[in-house]
């Protein structure tokens, strides 16, 4: 149980600037731990079930500016990075199959590409005037 309150937790509330190229967010763990570094998973063995992408997601384009969580094997899933998407690349068939994303870690910014297939969902951009 505590493992998932850590994880649910460290999902961002906010954007912590106004500025898009900043991929700053804040979460719950920040403001209970006055820290801006993930609180850790108590354990890594995560089933596939644990990790599937809603069936929404699948149907939607990712759009630029939304919060995206990046899937990485070597790290464990309650440590994914946060990034936003600068830039998506449509195939043929006008869905999105990759984008460019912007990174922040330990302060230093750096953009990526990746595939949609590696990317969850976690926030739409504010489309609103």
């Amino acid at each position: 149980m505590a493992e998932a309150v850590a994880i649910v937790n460290s999902r961002p509330i906010s954007s912590i600037s106004s500025d898009a190229n900043d991929p700053a967010f804040l979460t719950p763990n920040m403001l209970l731990t006055q820290k801006t570094s993930p609180l850790r998973p108590f354990t890594d063995e995560f089933t596939r079930q644990d990790i599937y992408g809603r069936k929404r997601w699948r149907q939607e384009n990712v759009s630029t500016g939304d919060v995206v969580l990046l899937k990485e094997k070597d790290v464990i899933r309650g440590s994914w990075p946060l990034a936003r998407v600068v830039r998506t690349h449509e195939s043929e068939d006008g869905k999105v199959r990759k984008m460019d994303v912007l990174v922040r870690t330990e302060g230093t910014r750096r953009n990526f590409t990746r595939p949609i297939s590696e990317l969850v969902l976690i926030e739409r951009a504010n489309t609103s005037p």
